[in-house]
């Protein structure tokens, strides 16, 4: 049987995609939030409009990870991440041209098909090769860059929008600008090539190693994860400025405290592999979702508020690293199984901003957050069924008991 040695990569390029990872993150987050002001006060739409507005964009990155990356395999990683960033400019130039919200979609429809382009070929470039210690490794450090970018967004983002949302957008663009310009510095200067050769010592990359169940319990708290995420990011800040009298720069510190400490914690969880070895550890990453969901439901003082916020910021890194470290581990094609990774991501993005808008629009937040804990409760309780039916142990597991 074919076997492997996998080697280190070359550190410049993984510094080098570290950095575009900051940035892309930091843009696009940045963007996101400014649709949000520039949607509800500079056009006036409502906040059902808000959450169709970015489910929208996250509904045709969902498809074009489903129906468009899997067609991109013969082209550079470099060359499709430099056209998604082309193309979401130019969604992002014509949607400032216009007030009308049929045209907004447009534009942010194109900009998500676009962005779906970007975050499969990041994750493929990166750990192609990569298994074990040095995976985690890779993949932690460039959960840090791309957080620390979201961590940072949303207080420039704020500072921005405070006169006019649409200064965040130009802003956002000239990142755009700037990253297409290190993708291709990058790209020439270290090449795509994976990091592995041929040898006959250790299991081929590529072999299935028994993460099935850990990959399905993974991507199903991704999804959770990302709703609740997409909860705050798009209807928090309406709430916190509509019924909390919370300001604009006030609510950017919040979600910028979130972004500060998740990157904390996804350096530490790079060094650590606990989280890696046991479903039922899994299984209690999504119950601390659940009592955190509840926290936020009865938060309306600062200390509550800012206890919320921090609590979340830890399970964040948590069920995301949980995702991604079995979406890469053990699978024979990085791509196919990370492309999944982030359409699970964006399913409960899109699912987030819709329940999101139409449930405030109609009710409170408080209400909201409480339908999102009955939904939680539910999937737990689904994942526990299954998870004793089959045994209840993964090897991680077995091995703790």
């Amino acid at each position: 049987m074919r076997r492997i040695i996998v080697m280190h990569a070359s550190r410049n390029r993984i510094i080098a995609l570290n950095i575009i990872s900051f940035l892309g993150q930091g843009s696009l987050y940045m963007m996101n939030l400014a649709f949000v002001y520039y949607v509800r006060y500079t056009i006036g739409a409502s906040a059902f409009a808000v959450g169709a507005a970015g489910a929208l964009y996250n509904l045709t990155y969902l498809l074009g990870c489903l129906f468009i990356i899997p067609h991109l395999s013969r082209f550079r990683k470099s060359r499709v991440i430099m056209t998604a960033y082309v193309g979401m400019g130019l969604s992002i130039a014509l949607l400032m041209m216009t007030s009308s919200m049929a045209l907004v979609y447009l534009c942010l429809a194109l900009y998500g098909a676009f962005m779906a382009l970007v975050w499969p070929s990041v994750e493929g470039w990166l750990t192609e090769g990569l298994e074990g210690r040095l995976l985690n490794k890779v993949l932690g450090y460039f959960s840090f860059s791309w957080s620390f970018g979201v961590a940072v967004s949303p207080m420039a983002t704020t500072v921005f929008s405070a006169s006019d949302p649409r200064y965040a957008l130009i802003a956002g663009e000239a990142l755009f600008a700037l990253i297409i310009a290190i993708v291709a510095a990058v790209s020439r200067r270290y090449g795509e090539e994976p990091y592995v050769e041929a040898s006959n010592d250790l299991p081929i990359m590529g072999e299935e190693t028994g993460n099935n169940g850990e990959r399905i319990m993974g991507w199903i708290g991704a999804t959770s994860v990302y709703f609740v995420l997409f909860l705050t990011l798009n209807i928090f800040p309406m709430h916190a400025l509509e019924d909390l009298g919370i300001s604009e720069e006030a609510s950017g510190v919040f979600l910028s405290l979130r972004g500060f400490v998740s990157c904390i914690l996804f350096v530490v969880l790079s060094r650590v592999s606990w989280w890696q070895k046991s479903r039922k550890r899994i299984l209690l990453s999504h119950v601390m979702l659940l009592a955190i969901v509840l926290m936020m439901a009865f938060s309306s003082s600062m200390a509550l508020l800012t206890l919320s916020f921090l609590s979340f910021a830890f399970a964040f890194p948590v069920l995301y690293s949980i995702s991604a470290f079995f979406s890469a581990s053990g699978s024979p094609d990085k791509v196919r199984t990370m492309r999944i990774h982030e359409v699970m991501l964006n399913l409960g993005s899109v699912l987030g901003c819709l329940f999101g808008g139409a449930i405030y629009d109609r009710s409170s937040y408080g209400t909201l957050l409480l339908l999102t804990g009955a939904a939680l409760s539910a999937v737990i309780i689904a994942e526990a069924v299954i998870f004793l039916r089959h045994g209840g142990m993964s090897q991680g597991d077995a091995a703790a008991s």
